[in-house]
Parts: C-alpha cells; sequence; structure tokens
C-alpha cells in the first residue's frame, strides 16, 4: 500500500489544537484530495489521463505527498479491533528503531513503554476522548526497538477506511531533548528555590511601582509576613516614616533613569508592630528602551549589630573617660611629687638643690605627657609636635636667662607616640634639652637648638636634637658613654626602653641622633 492510495481514503478531520503545522497541513492535503475525489465524479475529463485539470491535481498531490515523505512527525494506522499496527509511515519506522515495513502487522503496545499508569487506562482515556472530542491529544512514553524509552507529543483521531475498516490514525513528535531540557530547567529551579529560600539574608524583587513580586523566605519572616501574603505589597509601606521620604526620592530618580546601584540603612515596620535596622543594597532593571523595570534588593537584619554597635560606643566612651579620670590622676599625683621635690629643695645650698631640681623636672617631662593625652580627645597617642612645644616652653621658664639668647627651632611631623612611647621619649627630650640650655652655651653665648623628628619608612620614628655650640669636652670622643647622669638615662630609654640606637656626634656642637622601630612598642 503507497501513501498516495492511503491519503484518498483519509476523511477530512479537524485536528483542534494537534501539535501545529502538521496536522493542520495533513487536514488541509485529506480536504483538497477529497476535492479530487468529487471532481473527478463530477467532471468527465478527469478520467483523461493528459487532463490539464487531472494534471494539476495530480502534480499537487505529488507535491503533499513529498511533502509527507519528509516531515519530521511520525505517522501510522492502527487496527481498532486487532489494535494492531496496519501501516507505518517511514518518519515512525526511524524514530523507533525499526526497518521499513518491520512494524505492519504487529500490536501497537510494542511502541509502548511502561509507566505508572497502565495501559488499560490509557486506552480508555484515548476512546473516552476520540469519541467525546474526536481527538486525543498528549506525551507518551515510548519504546524503541531495543528496549530505550523516548517521549513524544502525540495526535490520534480515528476513522473508517474502505480497506482497513476502523483505523486509529496516530502522530508523533519526538520531544526527547524538550523534556530532558524541561527536566533540567525543573532541577534548576529547584536548586533555585533552594538557594533562594536558605539565604542568611532577605531577597526580593520589586516592579517599576516597588510593589513585591517575589520573596524569598527570609525576607517574609524578617517583616512578619507569609511569602504569599506579601506579593502585591508596596515597598515603601514597610519603611518607617522617618525615612520614607528618601526612598520616595529614590524611587522617582530611578523613573528618571538613575542606573546605579545604592547601598543604605534604613529602618523596616513588622507586621507585628517591631522596628528593625536593616541594611538594603540595590540593583535597578531597565528595558532595552532605558524604561525603569523595577529591581532585586539584597535586605540584611543589622538589629543586633546596631545594638552592639551602640553597646560598643557606651563601653568606648566609658573606656575613655575611665582612661582620661586615669591620666588625670597620675598627673596629680606627679604634680604632688613635683611639689615635694620643690619643699625639699627649698633651703638646701645650691649644689645640693640641683640634683632635686634635675629630679623634679624629670617628673614634670613624665607628667606633661599624661595631661596632654588628659586634655586631647585621643587617649592612646600623643602628638610629639606638641608635646615637644610644650616641654620646650617649660624648659625655657625653668632656664629663664636663656630665652633672650638661645633659639629653639622646632621641626616635626605628623608624627604620633604610644603611651609608653611619650614616657621615654619626654625623659630623653628632658635631659637632652636640658643638657643644651645649661652647657651648650656658657658665658651667655648666643645659639641655636634643633629639635626635628620624623617617620622612616612607616616603621621607624627618628629623633635629632643638635645644637651649635662649643660641643663636649675634647677629651670626649663621638659616640663614647658620657659621664653624668642624664645621658646614661638618655641611652638607656634609647636602647633598652625603646630598642632602638644612640648616636652622638661631636663636630660644631653636639648632634644626637635616636631611632626606633615603633611598631614593638604598642601599648
Amino acid at each position: 500500500m503507497n501513501l498516495k492510495s492511503l491519503l484518498m481514503e483519509v476523511p477530512a478531520m479537524s485536528w483542534g489544537d494537534v501539535k501545529k503545522g502538521c496536522c493542520l497541513f495533513l487536514t488541509s492535503m485529506v480536504k483538497q484530495i477529497r476535492q479530487f475525489q468529487r471532481q473527478k465524479a463530477g467532471y468527465e475529463d478527469l478520467s483523461v489521463p493528459d487532463s490539464p485539470r487531472r494534471c494539476g491535481i495530480e502534480e499537487e498531490l505529488r507535491l503533499h505527498t513529498e511533502i509527507v515523505n519528509h516531515m519530521v512527525q511520525g505517522v501510522h494506522l492502527t487496527d481498532c479491533r486487532t489494535m494492531k499496527i496496519v501501516y507505518a509511515h517511514p518518519t515512525i519506522e526511524k524514530m523507533f528503531g525499526y526497518q521499513p515495513g518491520e512494524l505492519t502487522g504487529r500490536p501497537v503496545s510494542i511502541l509502548n513503554a511502561h509507566t505508572d499508569k497502565a495501559p488499560e487506562k490509557t486506552a480508555s482515556e484515548i476512546l473516552e476522548a476520540l469519541k467525546t472530542q474526536g481527538i486525543w491529544t498528549g506525551e507518551i512514553l515510548n519504546r524503541k526497538k531495543n528496549g530505550e524509552t523516548f517521549w513524544s507529543h502525540a495526535g490520534i483521531t480515528s476513522f473508517t477506511s474502505t480497506r482497513f475498516g476502523d483505523v486509529w490514525i496516530s502522530l508523533h513528535e519526538d520531544i526527547s531533548c524538550r523534556k530532558a531540557l524541561s527536566k533540567a530547567l525543573e532541577e534548576q529551579g529547584k536548586e533555585y528555590d533552594i538557594l533562594v529560600n536558605s539565604m542568611g539574608d532577605g531577597l526580593v524583587k520589586l516592579d517599576a511601582d516597588w510593589r513585591i513580586i517575589f520573596a524569598n523566605r527570609k525576607f517574609a519572616a524578617m517583616v512578619d509576613h507569609r511569602q504569599e501574603s506579601i506579593l502585591g505589597t508596596l515597598f515603601l509601606n514597610l519603611i518607617h516614616p522617618e525615612d520614607r521620604s528618601a526612598f520616595e526620592n529614590r524611587l522617582s530618580g530611578r523613573k528618571k533613569g538613575q542606573s546605579f546601584p545604592f547601598e543604605t540603612v534604613t529602618a523596616l515596620m513588622r507586621q507585628d508592630g517591631q522596628v528593625i535596622d536593616v541594611r538594603i543594597s540595590s540593583i535597578p532593571f531597565f528595558d532595552q528602551n532605558g524604561r525603569y523595570e523595577g529591581g532585586i534588593g539584597i535586605v540584611s537584619d543589622i538589629t543586633d549589630l546596631i545594638r552592639q554597635q551602640k553597646t560598643l560606643a557606651s563601653l568606648v566612651k566609658e573606656k575613655d573617660l575611665l582612661l582620661r579620670e586615669v591620666h588625670h590622676r597620675v598627673k596629680n599625683n606627679l604634680a604632688v611629687i613635683t611639689s615635694l621635690l620643690n619643699l625639699q629643695a627649698d633651703g638646701l645650698p645650691e649644689d645640693q638643690r640641683q640634683f632635686l631640681i634635675e629630679s623634679r623636672n624629670r617628673v614634670k617631662a613624665m607628667a606633661l605627657v599624661h595631661e596632654i593625652l588628659y586634655r586631647h580627645d585621643d587617649l592612646s597617642s600623643v602628638s610629639l609636635d606638641r608635646y615637644v612645644h610644650v616641654l620646650v616652653e617649660n624648659l625655657m621658664d625653668i632656664h629663664r636667662d636663656a630665652r633672650s639668647r638661645i633659639a629653639v627651632h622646632i621641626q616635626i611631623q605628623d608624627v604620633a607616640l604610644k603611651l609608653s612611647e611619650g614616657i621615654s621619649c619626654g625623659l630623653m627630650l628632658n635631659e637632652l634639652i636640658s643638657n643644651a640650655l645649661k652647657y651648650a652655651f656658657p658665658e651667655n653665648r648666643q645659639g641655636i637648638i634643633k629639635i626635628s623628628a620624623q617617620s622612616v619608612k612607616d616603621t621607624h620614628i627618628r629623633l635629632i636634637i643638635q645644637d651649635n655650640g662649643v660641643g663636649m669636652a675634647d677629651h670626649k670622643k663621638a659616640g663614647e658613654k658620657e659621664d653624668g647622669l642624664g645621658l646614661d638615662i638618655v641611652r638607656l630609654l634609647a636602647e633598652n626602653q625603646l630598642e632602638g640606637t644612640m648616636d652622638i656626634v661631636n663636630d660644631n656642637g653636639v648632634r644626637i641622633e635616636i631611632e626606633w622601630e615603633t611598631q614593638k612598642n604598642n601599648d
């Protein structure tokens, strides 16, 4: 049996919404075949082999036959009584892996794969659809000759053939790739759903008017809503009234084309009336014409973090007050010691009194560090520049005769000292500046004392005190340990306390250079 003679038997069918073009094409072709049959009965010239009308119809029929032979859908006919295949199109033979003619005479059930639904139930559903609607469409799991299974979309209708009697005509389209893609997308959707709903932050998607069109589980719980009930809610209504105007301005800017993401901290109103602090990071969406379509926001609940920050700030403030009080009390205690040394020095001979005055100055140098810290906002470090200026002013008050003839030049970069560094550096500066004022310019000579300090490679501090005075005694060599408590104290502090180096150059005055690594002396 050839396809042409088979098509001559098929009545015109209404395939409805069966899988698009191919079914519609078969319907159109069958209608033309039946028209051909009517024309054959009504016009004698169709019986003439070379009749132009007959040749035209046969040419059109051959064209339709050629199209059917090349279509990707497969067609087979099944005897409704025996449920055996009476005709199989080459496409469906290839689809199921059979040789030409191999399917003819076989039960149609060999094409069906086992599923959860019994074949009898599927057959019953098909018969019911054919009876009530004249057509059945659906997806079928099929079995190839080699046992492999695949899915097809099938359309089945019935008609009475003059050759085979009542038959089912079935059209199959292999949808294995589509099913695999659909399954992959479904799995990805599940993974996406798990990922989105297991996020530690809230995720919300808004439309152009900032109505919520999606919210993950975390965000819904954050504002005390169910995921389903929050959809359609105007996001602005969740913003605390005090912050709402700022967000209205942002929405207005979005609609005017402002495309940059933004991150902000605000407060949200929960359904139970509580207020939570959140950080919102927003990314806008625009269509190809630049119109604002909405955006995605990641919402992080920072209520506990804000509370901890406030607690920490309170603790820091309390610590600052305590430290300030400690520095104030230390300064006062050192002032008491200074007063005691002054009292003890009064009435003593000048040579004995001088030792107590030097000790008093050292105590005052230490007290000065605590006084600056007490009066400064930063209690963890002291500005070296400020300290040197105050120290020089205090020493000038002590050595009043030197103020008019000795100039002190101070050149200090932005150097901050830790408390331990400040005490040691203050004592060294006190000794070296005092020595220069007392001994560098005898017999009322005029001169200059230069004090400089700078950071070296961001890890070291270099302090230099030099004068253009008479220099050290001729018998002292540069760098050699000096007699006297003053330089011994300076060397001890530089090398032991600060773990640094100290160099003395005796040339056209005295130059003393001290360098230490500041990172080793963090409190």
